[in-house]
């Protein structure tokens, strides 16, 4: 992943910039473990890695804030690669058709934010993310038989369903 621009190979280190939808304690804490891995995997080929060695670029949790924080990232020449960490970043990333660098989505969910796949990839250049996205409908089955409830009650906050308007579409029926 870090390979994947040519003007990338050229440097030292990347310089790498992270976006997210906004401000959370859970967000810093990913960023420093995210980090850290990083720098680790890397450290022989480049031992001045620093992760978010760009300022975070912090979203107020609406999707215009992000698409802007994503924009800035993207045409900023002083940075090498974009990480995104958040709905409404993976949401924003799929807009964008031709991502002049290469863009991280450690924690996709590919039909909620309308990622393409291509093939077990993205199919898009300068693309890359991994998934994790639960079985929603297996777990509320198995909630179902411990809680024996029929009904569950899902809050969204608007700014979610904004960002994914395919998640009602996506909630099991029961």
């Amino acid at each position: 992943l870090l390979f994947a621009s040519t003007s990338m190979a050229a440097r030292a280190a990347p310089r790498i910039a992270v976006v997210v939808d906004g401000p959370s304690e859970l967000y810093d804490e990913t960023i420093r473990e995210l980090g850290s891995e990083l720098s680790s995997l890397f450290a022989a080929r480049y031992p001045t890695l620093k992760f978010a060695s760009q300022p975070v670029l912090t979203g107020d949790y609406t999707q215009a804030s992000v698409e802007a924080k994503l924009t800035a990232a993207l045409s900023d020449p002083n940075v090498d690669m974009v990480v995104g960490i958040g709905i409404q970043t993976g949401s924003a990333v799929a807009k964008i058709e031709n991502l002049p660098k290469p863009v991280f989505l450690p924690f996709a969910t590919p039909q909620l934010q309308a990622l393409p796949a291509k093939g077990g990839t993205s199919g898009r250049k300068n693309l890359a993310y991994l998934t994790g996205l639960i079985d929603l409908e297996r777990e509320l089955r198995r909630f179902r038989e411990v809680i024996r409830r029929d009904q569950v009650l899902f809050l969204l906050d608007q700014k979610i369903l904004d960002a994914s308007p395919m998640i009602p579409t996506m909630l099991p029926k029961f």
